[in-house]
């Protein structure tokens, strides 16, 4: 099994030892925000103790985690709706293809004895030729 990965990081000026499965650069951008905002918030509130500064800025980061979340949700939920509405026009495109290669065998059928030319169907792979 893999150790795993530790880091000395300064939060609010106490040092602390993380450890954790993300590489240590990630451990320090962890630290450096939760740093940030919790300097964020006492500069805002000076009366505050280090606990109460600490639990705002849990607070604040997890109403950041939810909005994104959120809005994940939302970008997922509008692509599988485009993806749902690409997949019926696709369907209604077969069929009309369905329905004009059934009316092409039908003028073929239809076309006036006697050695009269068929019908010449248009170039559907966009070759031109």
């Amino acid at each position: 099994m893999k150790e795993p990965n530790s880091t000395r990081v300064v939060i609010f000026g106490d040092t602390y030892q993380l450890k954790g499965a993300a590489s240590p650069g990630h451990l320090q951008q962890v630290a450096e925000l939760v740093d940030a905002k919790m300097k964020e918030i006492a500069a805002r509130n000076t009366k505050l103790d280090h606990m109460k500064t600490a639990v705002l800025a849990a607070i604040n980061i997890a109403d950041e985690l939810l909005r994104i979340r959120r809005r994940e949700d939302e970008a997922e939920a509008a692509l599988r709706s485009k993806d749902a509405e690409i997949a019926e026009l696709k369907a209604a495109l077969d069929q009309a293809q369905q329905e004009i290669d059934a009316l092409y065998a039908l003028l073929d059928e239809q076309s006036a004895p006697g050695g009269a030319p068929k019908v010449i169907r248009p170039d559907r792979t966009g070759s031109g030729g």
